[in-house]
Parts: structure tokens; C-alpha cells; sequence
């Protein structure tokens, strides 16, 4: 099990939901501690990390390191693996907030003649998405879009 610590401070005087400031830390285990925010749309800061945006980047680093694990099982060679992700925020049926769908776009480059061939690699694809922790642990809609490379 993995721990983080999150940290909250009131800093003004008045507390109300336009008014309260959404900036707090999170501390991750080993070390790493991060500024997180509320994005502007709901009076935050946009150049802080948000959770929505969080979410996305586990499901991206997930992805990314189950695809690398496998394509090395095979005997491949990557030289380089470069992900334009993005996630879609909207209400469900209920009206409530949730991220519905996360469209993952990765470019991998091979090593020259160590990269497997286009059917193989859309294989790797689907294996890494069944093998991502992330992946498996979430209900939102997961497209894999990869780019040439």
C-alpha cells in the first residue's frame, strides 16, 4: 500500500465556495510533494496540478510502463515513447462530475529493424491496457489512439 498526505490551510478570513482557496500539498510516499489546486473554471489555479489532470497521468504513466515491461519481454527495442493524453470531465447521469472518457495517444519509436510489425504492436496496445493497474481500477472509457512513429 501506497501513501499520500494531503494538506489543507485556510488562509483568509472569510470561507465560502467562491472565496476558499483551493491550493493544497500533497505529499507522496518516498519523498515527492506536489502543489495541487482546483482548476480556474471552478476558482482555482491552472497552473497547478488538478486532479482530473492527475488522474490522466497515472493512466498514462500506467500505460506506458506496462507497454515498456512488454515490448522488453519480447525482445523489442524502444528508443523513445511520447504520450499526448487528455481526459474529458463532464456530468453523468446523476449530475455529478466525473473524468468519462481518457483518450491516450502514444508514439513509440523502435530501435531500427528491433520494433515488432503493425498487427504485433496493436497486440502490445491491448495487453498493455488489460495489464495497467489504472486501467483496471477506473470505469472511465479508455481509448488508445497511437500516433505513427
Amino acid at each position: 500500500m501506497k501513501s499520500v498526505t494531503l494538506t489543507w490551510q485556510r488562509n483568509e478570513e472569510e470561507f465560502s465556495y467562491k472565496s476558499f482557496d483551493r491550493t493544497h500539498m500533497i505529499d507522496y510516499e518516498g519523498g515527492i510533494r506536489v502543489l495541487g489546486c482546483s482548476t480556474s473554471k471552478y476558482f482555482g489555479d491552472d497552473r497547478l496540478l488538478n486532479p482530473d489532470q492527475t488522474l490522466v497521468g497515472a493512466l498514462s504513466s500506467c500505460f506506458m510502463l506496462t507497454f515498456l515491461a512488454l515490448v522488453s519481454l519480447k525482445g523489442y527495442v524502444v528508443d523513445s515513447y511520447i504520450d499526448n493524453a487528455e481526459g474529458k470531465l463532464e456530468k453523468n447521469e446523476a449530475g455529478h462530475f466525473w473524468v468519462s472518457h481518457i483518450t491516450i495517444r502514444p508514439e513509440v519509436v523502435f530501435a531500427e529493424g528491433q520494433g515488432p510489425d503493425k498487427e504485433s504492436l496493436s497486440g502490445l496496445f491491448e495487453s498493455a491496457h488489460q495489464g495497467c493497474f489504472i486501467a483496471n481500477s477506473i470505469t472511465s472509457e479508455l481509448t488508445i489512439a497511437p500516433l505513427a512513429g
